[in-house]
């Protein structure tokens, strides 16, 4: 994927006859489509007076395009505020949520969709595309692709594939290796859909097992009106894809010692079909808590106090998720509320009083903060022990510094390098929790975990702290 701009023709579908010049640009600001008249033919009304006011946000669901080399467009929502009139030259500004090139379609309906991460084909490792010829000093290219695991999730296929793409000419070929998610619906769906029920937790799957950031850098979607299945597919142009690193990580950037990397599919203890299965089964009900603890990694110019909240609130879900949100069990809780208000009683307190005493306390069973975050790092095995090795009272630390943080007139705990360390060591824990349920053996994970240079920076880093 590339930021470019082009110009063109653009019109709206149900009426192909009136179509007005424009350019269509995509880049860090998203995409934008600028047109020299109405797209919608003004009609004027019977009363010769017109008023005009301030302009309306309007959509238009579909618009079409071809640019001057002849390639096609579909815009998908395309929104903006214009003016309505008979002017003859008018600048109108839209805002596209999605360009797809390479063809016209009808409706945002999806079959299928591609997709590519800067750190997949790194993270999955797959064959070589060359191996040593017969001849001497001959190599021999293999063009196919190859799938390296392939599920089926209720009726959507979803595989991971690795190919080759390139250029070749008569005196030129240049050929990479290029892996990809792929998915494929036996029911059309939206470009929304596709891409928040499939692409987003494939990305969130890499990122949990990487620890670092993994950009969406190609997205191809294939329309459900295609006339001919051989059209193929169309690239996919919206905010979130971004452009291709000029050198595509490889296996030793994700799998060295500095590498935050808990799991890679070279050393993964079980196929991935299984992983994906686990995952995709668990993903709805974490969607929150992954958004939380990945955030910094999404968007990592945040500055670290919202880093810091952002991963401790996720932390915080992930324990109540997967562990005991109460203090006591409810029969000992209610032991306690009866205590105090017999208590009350016998001080002779009103009983309006006693009442909303009783009330208040009959639903606060909660856990405290620092016992959440104390619960989860003993459900992570050596990785909990670890951290609390290094800082006994990492529980309580790390929740006076979310208060200071949540509310910014508390007294602040950490200042923003130990709220740096900190937050690391817990999205470590969590990261070690979630792939935890992943796999056969728990303990694999967390042996990992423990081994990593990082990781064992970081507990010096808030031992020494």
């Amino acid at each position: 994927m590339e930021h470019f701009t082009v110009e063109g023709h653009w019109w709206l579908p149900p009426d192909p006859h009136r179509r007005v010049a424009g350019t269509l640009s995509f880049s860090t600001d998203g995409l934008k489509l600028v047109v020299y008249d109405a797209l919608r033919k003004f009609n004027a009304p019977e009363v010769q007076v017109l008023k005009v006011g301030r302009p309306e946000w309007q959509v238009e669901p579909i618009v079409h395009g071809r640019t001057r080399d002849g390639r096609e467009f579909t815009l998908l929502e395309v929104g903006g505020a214009n003016l309505a009139g008979p002017f003859k030259v008018v600048e109108r500004v839209y805002r596209p949520e999605l360009a797809l090139a390479g063809s016209h379609t009808a409706a945002d309906r999806f079959t299928a969709a591609w997709c590519t991460f800067d750190y997949l084909d790194a993270w999955a490792d797959p064959p070589s595309i060359t191996a040593d010829g017969a001849a001497r000093d001959s190599v021999e290219v293999r063009l196919g692709s190859v799938d390296l695991a392939h599920v089926d999730l209720s009726g959507t296929s979803v595989r991971l594939v690795s190919g080759v793409k390139g250029t070749a000419g008569g005196d030129r070929v240049e050929l990479t290796r290029s892996t990809s998610f792929a998915v494929e619906s036996s029911q059309d769906r939206s470009s929304k859909a596709l891409v928040n029920d499939y692409i987003r937790p494939l990305q969130d799957l890499v990122m949990i097992c990487l620890g670092r950031s993994v950009r969406l850098t190609s997205l191809r979607l294939v329309p459900a009106d295609l006339a001919d299945p051989r059209e193929g597919s169309g690239e996919a142009y919206f905010p979130a894809v971004q452009p291709a690193p000029a050198q595509q990580p490889m296996f030793g950037d994700v799998e060295n010692y500095s590498a935050p990397t808990i799991l890679s599919l070279r050393h993964s203890p079980i196929d991935l079909e299984q992983i994906l299965v686990r995952w995709f089964e668990s993903w709805e009900s974490r969607r929150e808590v992954l958004a939380l603890v990945l955030s910094p990694l999404y968007a990592p110019f945040i500055y670290s106090e919202h880093g810091f909240g952002s991963t401790f609130q996720g932390a915080e879900g992930l324990h109540d998720l997967v562990l005991s949100g109460r203090d006591v069990v409810k029969a000992e809780h209610r032991q306690r509320v009866s205590a105090v208000v017999e208590a009350m009683e016998m001080a002779n307190l009103d009983a309006a009083t006693i009442t909303w005493a009783s009330n208040v306390l009959a639903s606060r069973n909660d856990k405290p903060l620092s016992r959440k975050v104390e619960d989860l790092l003993k459900s992570t095995g050596v990785v909990g022990e670890a951290v609390l090795r290094a800082d006994p009272s990492f529980g309580p630390t790390t929740a006076r510094a979310r208060t200071g943080v949540s509310h910014p007139g508390a007294e602040k705990h950490l200042d923003s390098v130990g709220r740096y360390w900190y937050g690391q060591i817990l999205r470590w824990v969590v990261r070690t929790r979630i792939l935890m349920d992943l796999v056969d053996d728990p303990e694999e994970i967390q042996r990992r975990v423990v081994e990593r240079t990082p990781f064992q920076h970081a507990l010096k880093e808030i031992e020494n702290g």
